[in-house]
């Protein structure tokens, strides 16, 4: 016997004496029965004015409520039970009257109805049982528009519904009409005899019945702003297309509220802060978390309200305070004016002059609500209604006559507009004062031109204001220019729909950028210029060749070589596709950092399409103009303006096409001289510092389009950037939103990797912080003296170069200092090159100056980095950005913003530094871009990298507070103006 077996026998032997002689235990064996003999029934009550609530009890076969052993039931149903009796806890009271637990309220908690969707034991009272679904459904509203014969909208018929995923293939959703009783709490409902999971409504669930009742089509924003505050989840449809989020915020407005003249006929009024379109005793007895404004293209969009300081609103009462302290007759007369916070009586010995003099320079920032009182003192707040048709029609403008209905009496729209130029009223024949409303007379003032004077007055309108016209009319215009315009936009909407095909580009578009194909061939199609406005890294370059493939018609030829034009290149062409030689050539201009990805683009999607890049010392215009496209640059553009002009283009397309954005440049210029039939911009940032800046640029797309420069400050840049019109904002937006494009990685990249922005402070050291102190103080005086003496538009230069310092004092010390002062950036981002390096990742980054270029790059060679550099003087830039992408033991990319902003594809690294902060902000953006776009398999985290107490900090905080207007209008990040105000220098140097 081995000694296992051996050792076995002894532990064996020694158990069995040890239980020789006792009796094993006996144990009863129960059978334990899991079954849910029971069943959750589902019962509803009304209460007021909800609609009806729903209740869970537990019931038998029978239906007398029970209350089951709760050993003996399924898990889901145990589950359900649990949340019940806690429930019930919750709610101070455990059983009924006869002993059984009693039902619970699935609004007070809706996680009972959750676990419900587990169960299948589950009966409705009144339907009987039903089977449950986990699968989210969407609840949805739909706003079915009623017109008449003439296709005005009589009223809107709300219809409530639940879109559930189909089963099929086709995967398209199956709609079914919702009742409202049917919404059992705030995340289930009942579709039939299912019971399904929804998304979250809230706590509102059970009030939705009151918005299903008919609505006039003047209450629709008041509707959707009541609708979107109080309930959540739910997708409004309108016209087809669900009402979208906008990302702006809408603020209060200051508003002075007339609320009634006394026997004595003194006045009562209120100043306060309200919502635009809502009405004022609502909003006195509601909170509004959303409103509904016009989206620019005609359809509403929801805000999230944006809350406001109370200190504002009193603000606002002090300056109507001193308005009426102004126009009071006598300092004894102020006495009797009655003042409660921000509501006043006031004297008819002082609203008289108020009401007459100081109430018409208050319309352009205070609302008017109440104004049917005032009629006591001859002042009557009036809305004028226009009649016009259109007249005859010119390339860019349309005459027209218009007449003016106010207060029951008619006059010219010429005449309209010259007495509130004048004034700010209008002289009824009754002696009554009409007071009109600043902001309707503004927008007229913006859409219609008025030539001449007196009875030879006429009154032009743009083509391209026929929405905003529109608009202001509520109505449609009748005759065939606003016809076809209203077709023009149509199509737009047909777009999605429409079909496109690509047989002459060798690549499978996703598919926002066929809609981008689409839309660029539209407006082709219809004579128009149009911007393509995507986000950095969502493939203009490529949308682009698509639009070229489809004007130079690629035809396959089995037998025959396709016909090569300009400089030979080293491609073959697989696609055996022939160009239409017929067809003008078109030309591309770009910066020169470009060049080479657009041959090697073409190449590559387009084989067959012929290019010549006319750059360099042996360009020639002719041979040039044998190719389908012509690349060149902004400079050889600008220096070759006459031999450019000479040709006409079958499309001039600009890459880039913020490099056109100061009008007054030579670059700008030459693009507006150029002749051709098709017009195409392509920009990531399309607005960097102003509004000036769009219309350069659409007076390059589509000349005449915004009128004359002057007109277009005065009523759109200035009110905009100044005095944050947001009604000029909207009708901008509304005027440029067909010839627009703007897609953002965000919503259509959703495979895209994290991209992760932090900022990285850096503290002076103590001779640092002396040093630019003592520079600040200096240049501070030197620019108020300078201001003081020449003016601020003549001080822009000192300012500039004073600004220039202060930020390389703060960045860049060293080369200021001969070393004394060193960058406090230095070892923080060589020491997290390093750590990245050592770890495989691949870093770029960017500067404004190149000494800090020549500071970073001596400190990685001392440390044995391998780094490439690229600025305005590198050569090859082609071969600098290939290593970097494909050597592996280069780790590192040092690149001026100006030169590596733009066109390069950087998607080896995911590390990305902004060395010093630049005054635009939409710049960092695109080089951030480089990195994090389309091909970027890795997280990508940006740093940007701020002294503290510097100047940096300042052009940080700037960028912040110009930011939101401008997001507003072109959804794109803002920037410091060149043109930098008082205020801005102020800031700055403080």
């Amino acid at each position: 016997m081995d000694s296992l077996e051996k050792n076995n026998s002894v532990f064996s032997s020694s158990f069995a004496a040890g239980l020789t002689g006792l009796r094993p235990v006996s144990r009863v064996v129960r059978s334990t029965v899991v079954t849910d003999d029971f069943r959750f029934r589902i019962s509803r009550a009304t209460s007021g004015n909800r609609h009806s609530e729903a209740f869970v009890s537990v019931v038998d076969a029978k239906g007398k409520e029970v209350s089951p052993d709760r050993s003996r039931v399924t898990v889901a149903a145990g589950r359900v039970l649990d949340a019940m009796r806690e429930s019930r806890s919750q709610s101070g009271f455990m059983l009924g009257w006869d002993g059984v637990d009693s039902a619970v309220s699935l609004s007070r908690f809706p996680v009972v109805g959750t676990l419900l969707l587990d169960c299948h034991n589950v009966d409705v009272e009144g339907v009987g049982p039903v089977s449950t679904s986990i699968e989210p459904a969407k609840v949805s509203v739909e706003l079915r528009r009623i017109a008449d014969n003439d296709g005005n909208t009589l009223r809107f018929e709300p219809e409530l519904g639940i879109a559930v995923e189909s089963t099929e293939s086709d995967g398209e959703s199956q709609y079914r009409i919702l009742a409202p009783e049917n919404l059992l709490s705030r995340n289930i409902a009942l579709d039939g005899n299912v019971l399904r999971s929804i998304a979250d409504i809230g706590d509102n669930f059970n009030i939705i019945s009151i918005f299903l009742s008919s609505l006039p089509p003047v209450g629709l924003n008041q509707w959707l702003s009541l609708f979107f505050t109080y309930i959540d989840n739910v997708t409004v449809m309108l016209d087809g297309h669900p009402v979208e989020w906008s990302h702006n915020a809408a603020g209060y407005e200051p508003t002075i509220v007339f609320t009634r003249v006394d026997a004595d006929r003194s006045l009562n009024m209120e100043v306060a802060r309200l919502l635009p379109g809502i009405d004022f005793n609502l909003q006195r007895r509601l909170q509004f978390t959303a409103v509904a404004v016009d989206g620019g293209d005609g359809r509403p969009v929801i805000c999230r309200t944006q809350q406001f300081d109370l200190r504002d609103s009193d603000n606002d009462a002090d300056k109507i305070a001193g308005m009426l302290r102004y126009y009071t007759p006598s300092r004894a007369a102020y006495k009797n004016v009655y003042r409660e916070g921000s509501f006043f009586i006031v004297p008819p010995e002082v609203a008289g002059p108020f009401l007459l003099h100081g109430l018409p320079s208050l319309l352009r920032e205070f609302r008017l609500i109440g104004s049917e009182h005032l009629r006591e003192y001859k002042i009557q707040a009036a809305f004028p209604k226009i009649n016009m048709r259109m007249m005859s029609s010119g390339i860019n403008f349309l005459d027209t006559q218009a007449e003016v209905d106010i207060a029951g009496e008619k006059i010219t729209l010429p005449d309209l507009l010259s007495q509130y130029g004048n004034q700010r009223f209008v002289v009824l024949s009754d002696g009554n004062r009409a007071i009109l409303d600043d902001r309707y007379m503004r927008r007229l003032q913006r859409i219609f031109k008025v030539e001449g004077s007196g009875k030879d007055a006429k009154v032009k309108v743009s083509y391209f204001d026929m929405p905003e016209i529109e608009a202001l009319l509520q109505a449609p215009l009748e005759g065939v220019a606003p016809q076809q315009y209203r077709a023009f936009l149509e199509g737009f909407r047909m777009l999605p729909s429409s079909e496109l095909s690509l047989p002459g580009l060798n690549a499978t578009l996703r598919p926002y950028q066929l809609e981008g194909v689409k839309w660029m061939k539209y407006l082709r199609d219809h004579g128009m210029g149009g911007c393509l406005a995507d986000d950095m890294g969502l493939g203009k370059t490529v949308q682009t060749i698509a639009l070229l493939t489809i004007i130079y018609g690629g035809k396959i030829s089995a037998d025959e070589r396709p016909r090569r034009r300009g400089r030979p290149r080293k491609n073959e062409n697989p696609m055996n596709i022939v160009a239409d030689g017929s067809i003008l050539p078109s030309l591309l201009v770009m910066p020169k950092s470009l060049i080479f990805n657009w041959e090697s683009e073409i190449a590559r999607f387009a084989p067959w399409l012929s290019t010549y890049t006319y750059y360099g010392v042996n360009r020639n215009i002719d041979e040039a103009c044998r190719a389908n496209v012509v690349l060149t640059t902004y400079g050889m553009m600008r220096n070759d303006i006459d031999t450019f002009r000479g040709r006409t283009w079958e499309y001039v397309i600009l890459d880039e096409s913020q490099n056109i954005k100061n009008m007054e440049s030579q670059t700008a210029k030459a693009a507006f001289i150029l002749k051709c039939n098709n017009r195409l911009a392509l920009s990531g940032t399309p607005m960097e510092n102003n509004i000036m800046e769009l219309y350069s640029l659409f007076r390059f797309l589509n000349p005449g389009m915004l009128g004359d420069a002057g007109d277009f400050s005065r009523q759109y840049a200035i009110p905009i950037q100044n005095e944050a019109d947001t009604e000029a904002m909207t009708s901008l937006r509304r005027k440029l939103y067909p010839f627009m494009l703007r897609r953002l990685k965000r919503d259509v990249l959703t495979e895209l990797p994290d991209l992760t922005e932090q900022t990285l402070y850096t503290e002076m050291e103590p001779a640092h912080a002396r040093l630019y102190e003592e520079r600040r103080r200096y240049y501070q005086d030197i620019i108020s003296k300078s201001i003081e003496s020449d003016g601020m538009q003549k001080s822009q230069i000192v300012i500039f170069q004073a600004l220039s310092e202060l930020r390389r004092i703060a960045s860049v010390p060293n080369i200021l200092t001969d070393g004394a002062v060193t960058s406090p950036k230095l070892d923080p981002l060589v020491e997290t090159i390093s750590e990245a390096a050592a770890n495989g990742h691949k870093c770029v980054v960017f500067f404004n100056f190149i000494a800090g270029i020549e500071l970073v790059g001596e400190r990685l060679e001392r440390l044995g980095i391998d780094y490439a550099t690229m600025t305005g003087s590198t050569g090859d830039r082609r071969s600098v950005v290939q290593r970097f992408q494909n050597d592996a033991d280069c780790k590192v990319l040092l690149l001026t913003l100006k030169v590596g902003g733009v066109g390069l594809n950087l998607t080896a690294a995911d590390t990305v530094f902004i060395y010093e902060p630049w005054w635009n902000r939409a710049a960092e953006k695109q080089a951030i871009d480089r990195l994090h776009r389309m091909g970027q398999k890795m997280k990508v985290t940006s740093y940007s990298m701020i002294t503290r107490g510097t100047i940096e900090e300042r052009i940080r905080q700037l960028q912040e507070r110009k930011a939101a207007l401008f997001e507003g209008l072109v959804s794109s990040d803002s920037t410091l103006s060149k043109q930098i105000s008082q205020e801005d220098v102020d800031f700055i140097l403080s």
